[in-house]
């Protein structure tokens, strides 16, 4: 951006564990300070070389909620990605689990522990 050099980002990263290419862009671009424009443009370019160990994710995951609607029982995970809105993740989450969801109340705990 307007010829702003944040260095290299060498993918894969020296470790032997494996870090999704998407989420090692975000980690590396948010230490930098690079833009989310930007960001996800990288993302993207590395995403579309990459399309095996990417899937069909091409955002960094900025966080994981999971689920429960008992103790016990998992029912799935919220994976919000980078740039998404949490309301909207919240509610994607709800429309596609709400048979599994106990009441009403457990929409709004939902809700609070994202947003």
């Amino acid at each position: 951006e307007n010829g702003t050099n944040w260095g290299d980002i060498i993918y894969p990263p020296s470790n032997s564990e494996f870090i999704h290419p998407a989420d090692f862009v975000l980690s590396q671009c948010v230490q930098k300070g690079v833009p989310i424009s930007i960001r996800h443009q990288l993302s993207n370019e590395i995403c579309q070389k990459l399309t095996e160990k990417c899937g069909n994710r091409t955002r960094g995951i900025v966080a994981k909620l999971p689920i429960s609607a008992s103790a016990n029982e998992i029912i799935g995970t919220i994976e919000l990605l980078d740039g998404d809105e949490a309301i909207d993740a919240a509610y994607d989450f709800i429309q596609q689990n709400k048979h599994y969801l106990p009441d009403k109340n457990s929409i709004k705990q939902i809700y609070h522990a994202l947003c």
